[in-house]
């Protein structure tokens, strides 16, 4: 199984991809020397429908390239998904759009 960020666990058998593979491919390269850690925590959804929903879930990421690159480059992430999700006739919830808000990032101070 493919790990990607881009990726999101909906069920034990199933792997659904939100990017395109040119996007997904080109942010692997990006971050394959990095350590990034990435949490979604406390969702939030309401069925709209039979078979829609909305969600919003806080979010916190660290990637940090300090092996790699200047250490100014490291941040910590924090804000919102934004998201729809939709039942498909195979009766299995997929996301249909996601969104996130960066309320705010830092930069933390390199040790010694």
């Amino acid at each position: 199984m493919k790990r990607c960020l881009s990726c999101l666990q909906l069920t034990s058998e199933s792997l659904f991809c939100l990017l395109p593979p040119r996007l997904l491919d080109a942010l692997s390269k990006l971050l394959a020397d990095t350590v990034t850690v990435h949490h979604g925590h406390m969702p939030e959804i309401a069925l709209t429908s039979a078979t829609t929903a909305t969600g919003i879930w806080a979010m916190f990421d660290w990637v940090d390239w300090s092996q790699t690159a200047t250490p100014e480059r490291t941040f910590q992430g924090y804000g919102h998904y934004n998201e729809e999700y939709e039942k498909g006739a195979d009766g299995r919830w997929r996301i249909k759009r996601l969104h996130l808000t960066r309320l705010r990032v830092d930069h933390p101070t390199p040790q010694p």
